[in-house]
């Protein structure tokens, strides 16, 4: 593992001795504006750029209305052409969870971004995502926006969206890595904490946010025969509570959910919830982020029985530290653990360190090593290293 690390070190470094200039992909391109006004190096945001994102994608005082097309019609807005962005990843990698160690993987991953103003506060986002197994996924992202809902600072969105992005977006992390509690699935249902189908309603303040939502809870695939995309009625409720004071946010989340079989009608009824915190450049350029959630399935398997429940808990902790336009590091800490499936238990640790050759064009070297213990649930450990490169345009 280390010859092949290092050969990797000399791949990255070898490879970054390139300027930096801006360019304008997206909403930079729509706006006119380089990507650095809502990026700290993307995907991940900066303040600006969380303002705009919950803006409904909007510039603060500017009306999306004036650059309509002139159709006469009121009732009718049309911009001037449709908005489009791409995002292409693609690796080289090494692991020793396979008999391929190593493995030249570029393009691993396709998105194509659209997005569009119905009239002023009224934006429709998406994305296409073409995944790493050159399968179609299809459309992740893909909700419409409703901004000052009454010129009161109230937000609402609908559609498909990741549960947990009012408090970290899976989808703006730097790393290749997961965050492996959100993914972690212990029930028959397979229901997780990323995507699903459903609502959510936002207030926001100076130093108070609060976000409850009802979505299916089943994921975001496709309808049964009978052309239902939930399989039962029951909506599962989530909250996220978030007091925050300059540089310090204090969080807690919590979901409800009930799903059941489609064949026997048997349920399982769960939750998850626990505290998140972030500190954003306190004293230095550095950004931390964690978040333990606790939870248990009643009945996991669907059982008519179903004997005792399962419980779980996790989390993450991120640091990122921002050297400067060029360069960021990262260090990121995962675990789970299952108490009556421990094959799910997860303990990692992943060090990033990344280089923007453009503001729209970087490359990563990532190493992801297993802290769990060997054992019958758990009998290899699983090491991986890799250099990434993502351009967006």
């Amino acid at each position: 593992m280390n010859k092949h690390f290092f050969v990797l070190i000399f791949l990255f470094v070898s490879l970054n001795f390139v300027s930096t200039v801006s360019a304008n992909p997206g909403f930079a391109r729509k706006f006119g504006t380089s990507c650095a006004m809502c990026h700290s190096g993307f995907p991940s945001l900066n303040a600006f750029g969380e303002t705009f994102r919950d803006n409904g994608f909007q510039m603060p005082g500017q009306d999306v209305g004036d650059k309509a097309v002139k159709t006469g019609d009121e009732k009718l807005f049309l911009e001037p052409s449709l908005n489009f962005a791409a995002r292409v990843d693609g690796a080289i990698s090494y692991r020793n969870d396979t008999n391929t160690h190593s493995d030249v993987g570029f393009p691993s991953l396709v998105k194509l971004f659209i997005f569009g103003y119905l009239k002023k506060d009224i934006t429709f986002y998406t994305y296409f995502l073409a995944d790493e197994d050159a399968t179609i996924v299809g459309l992740e992202d893909a909700y419409l926006f409703f901004n000052n809902v009454g010129s009161h600072p109230f937000d609402f969105m609908l559609g498909q969206f990741q549960v947990t992005d009012f408090v970290y977006s899976r989808e703006l992390r730097l790393t290749h890595q997961d965050i492996t509690i959100y993914k972690t699935s212990v029930s028959s249902s397979n229901f997780d904490l990323t995507y699903h189908r459903g609502g959510a309603f936002m207030f926001s303040s100076e130093w108070f946010e609060i976000d409850l939502g009802l979505v299916n809870g089943n994921g975001i695939g496709l309808t049964d025969s009978k052309e239902n995309f939930d399989n039962n009625s029951f909506k599962d409720p989530f909250l996220r509570l978030n007091f925050k004071k300059e540089s310090l946010s204090l969080g807690f989340y919590g979901l409800y959910g009930e799903d059941q079989d489609k064949d026997t009608k048997f349920k399982n009824r769960f939750y998850r919830a626990g505290p998140d915190i972030r500190i954003n450049r306190w004293l230095i350029p550095l950004d931390l982020k964690a978040q333990w959630l606790f939870g248990e399935d009643q009945n996991p398997d669907f059982l008519s029985d179903p004997g005792d429940s399962l419980k779980i808990n996790g989390g993450f902790i991120e640091a990122v530290y921002y050297a400067g336009p060029e360069w960021i590091g990262v260090l990121m800490y995962n675990r789970v653990q299952v108490a009556q499936k421990p094959g799910l238990n997860a303990n990692a640790l992943t060090l990033n360190l990344t280089h923007y050759f453009l503001r729209n064009f970087k490359t990563y070297l990532e190493y992801t090593t297993d802290l769990e213990d060997k054992g019958f649930s758990h009998p290899e450990k699983i090491d991986n290293a890799q250099i990434v490169f993502v351009l967006a345009f």
